[in-house]
């Protein structure tokens, strides 16, 4: 099966621990690896929304992080079924790989959404962590230079700019990814 396109998500939630916290937020970018190029009627994002027990649960700190609000929630929101069918939607998901920064968080809180929403999951298991290639190609260019790199720091390491009041929202930090991910594939990671 031929990998053509990247499916990078962010997702921003209520805590760390999906079997504890829930997804408020995700979005999506498809890059074509043909063309190296955003796809942008793929570009995809949505709030979701919340019941009361669910928001109970919520971790401050993590709220802290994201400034996400329970009135904004529910004026934008939509139910985590309907987010997932919406996600999953328009993505030739037998030829895709999805893509995250630090994918192994976006993966167990995707993962268990499907699972609780009962609904399958598209991506088929085939998962790219742009966080550790980044990592590779830093190595490659500087392997002098091993420090470790968020994703603000991996964006500034690469010249692309940081708008730091928009970190922390899933549409700004896919966007982030993606441009990180174009870079590296420029460079032939």
């Amino acid at each position: 099966m031929r990998c053509r396109y990247m499916v990078i998500t962010d997702l921003e939630t209520t805590g760390l621990k999906e079997k504890k916290h829930d997804i408020i937020q995700i979005a999506r970018e498809v890059i074509d690896l043909d063309t190296h190029e955003r796809i942008p009627q793929l570009t995809w994002d949505s709030y979701i929304y919340l019941e009361a027990p669910q928001w109970a649960n919520r971790d401050r700190d993590a709220m802290d992080v994201n400034k996400i609000s329970k009135d904004l929630l529910d004026v934008l929101g939509m139910p985590l079924k309907d987010a997932l069918r919406e996600f999953s939607i328009g993505v030739n998901w037998s030829e895709a790989v999805l893509t995250a920064w630090g994918n192994d968080f976006e993966l167990k809180f995707l993962d268990e959404a499907y699972t609780k929403s009962n609904r399958i999951i598209p991506y088929l298991f085939k998962t790219f962590d742009v966080r550790s290639a980044n990592f590779q190609e830093q190595l490659r260019q500087r392997p002098y230079d091993i420090e470790y790199r968020g994703l603000k720091d991996a964006a500034l390491y690469w010249h692309i700019p940081v708008e730091e009041q928009k970190m922390h929202t899933a549409v700004y930090d896919v966007w982030l990814t993606s441009e990180i991910f174009i870079h590296n594939i420029n460079f032939g990671v």
